[in-house]
């Protein structure tokens, strides 16, 4: 073991005499985080598919209607009916975009003219989607609109939402007795109205009354309530939760930094000869490789807790600091693991060093280093799965802000431990292989 420390060492020493290694591996990801922090929740307008729970807790005929209206409105919608608590744990987890939960009693409130309390939906969103956020308020207004007014082209509809709006009134004690008699005054109108265009329709009607819905009132018709997915911390400006996003991307691209420079070592020693004078030594080859490996794991570390240091002094306040260490333990793992099969790419340092950087934007391309996950096309959402990236964003924030507990947390855990196992094995066999054939 102490050889394995003294071969740490002189790897740490090298690595922070170079000065161009230190700044990609630290320099770069600050000035990175900086820039997305601030410019962080004005990404991207455009309509990208949705992907949302469904929790309707109603269960009545209006609020099927209403369910369906969100669908026939928005064809890049996609929405999987479950319950409330694994609704807004999915959205927690970053695993869809968010939850829409329909809240019990949602039919008997909506309709036209009613008194009482007004139709309530609640929604929750990942913090990181701003986006969607505004997609979904805009899409379930629309669809209250269509579930009220709707129901105006439709004879049938329009008598039951007059009758059913009669009920409310006459159950209604606060309604004045002149109010009371001109609302029943306009349900006599509208079912006035109904006859006419049942009997219009009857008669080969044409499309004056779809043309006349384009005039429908614009107002308030449903109150979006919003879930926290966050701790609560009171005011807190719109920079601060930018940061709570940008730096745990930005730490992984410290780490990146730190995965190039020792692979780069790594393959600098072979070639220079300097592994095969440390091979005449009494070491094993597990000593060698250890001291890389621990040395790497030791400066990922430094990298990620600067990188947290600079959050917390921007506004980043993580919710589990215990569960953040844990994390950027795992994250550091995983990385000395795809160090070492990087260093072996390649029989040359420029080889390596190009190879290696090629693979570390494109981890980060598809992991979303570099761009949320949200704005990715779905095709390249599936392949960030495969991404060491991905899985090292997820653990950071989810001991930041995602509020993750320790269970949930096991699975970016178990695959970053699985991904630093096997770069492992991979980089040992085939340094192994490198080294029978020189």
């Amino acid at each position: 073991m102490r050889a394995v420390l003294a071969m740490a060492i002189k790897d740490l020493t090298l690595a922070l005499r170079d000065w161009a290694g230190l700044f990609f591996m630290l320099g770069f990801p600050v000035a990175l985080g900086v820039f997305f922090g601030a410019i962080n929740g004005g990404l991207g307008s455009r309509e990208a598919r949705l992907v949302l729970a469904l929790v309707d807790e109603d269960q009545s005929p209006r609020s099927e209607r209403f369910v369906q209206a969100m669908r026939d409105g928005n064809v890049s919608l996609t929405m999987k009916e479950t319950d409330r608590e694994s609704a807004v744990a999915a959205v927690r987890r970053g695993a869809i975009s968010g939850a829409i939960i329909i809240s019990e009693g949602f039919g008997e409130s909506i309709g036209l003219f009613t008194t009482g309390q007004s139709p309530s939906v609640e929604i929750a969103v990942d913090p990181s989607r701003t986006a969607e956020a505004g997609l979904m308020q805009g899409m379930l207004l629309q669809a209250a609109g269509e579930t009220i007014f709707g129901g105006m082209q439709d004879p049938t509809q329009m008598r039951d939402l007059m009758e059913r709006s009669r009920e409310q009134l006459s159950q209604s004690e606060n309604v004045p007795l002149p109010l009371r008699l001109a609302l029943n005054a306009v349900y006599g109108s509208l079912d006035s109205l109904a006859d006419e265009i049942e009997q219009q329709q009857e008669e080969n009607a044409t499309d004056d009354a779809t043309a006349s819905t384009e005039a429908r009132p614009r107002t308030q018709l449903l109150e979006i309530k919003r879930i926290s997915l966050q701790r609560s911390r009171g005011l807190v400006d719109r920079l601060r939760s930018g940061w709570d996003l940008s730096i745990p991307a930005a730490s992984l691209w410290a780490v990146l930094g730190c995965v190039a420079t020792f692979a780069q070592s790594l393959v600098r020693e072979r070639t220079r000869g300097t592994l095969l004078r440390l091979r005449i030594a009494p070491l094993a080859r597990w000593q060698l490789l250890g001291g890389k490996a621990v040395a790497c794991w030791v400066m990922a570390m430094g990298v990620m807790s600067a990188m947290m240091l600079v959050g917390v002094l921007l506004g980043m306040r993580p919710k589990d600091p215990m569960q953040l260490v844990v994390s950027m333990a795992f994250v550091a793992w995983a990385f000395v693991g795809v160090m070492m099969a990087m260093s072996v790419v390649g029989r040359t340092e420029e080889a390596v060093a190009g190879a290696g950087w090629g693979a570390n934007v494109i981890m980060a391309m598809v992991g979303g280093g570099m761009v949320p996950l949200a704005f990715l096309p779905s095709w390249m959402q599936s392949i960030s799965h495969f991404s060491p990236v991905k899985w090292g964003v997820l653990s950071l924030e989810g001991a930041v802000w995602r509020e993750l507990t320790w269970s949930e947390a096991l699975q970016p855990w178990g695959i970053l431990c699985l991904i630093g196992l096997l770069g492992f094995a991979v980089g040992v066999w085939r340094l192994a292989r490198l080294d029978r054939a020189d």
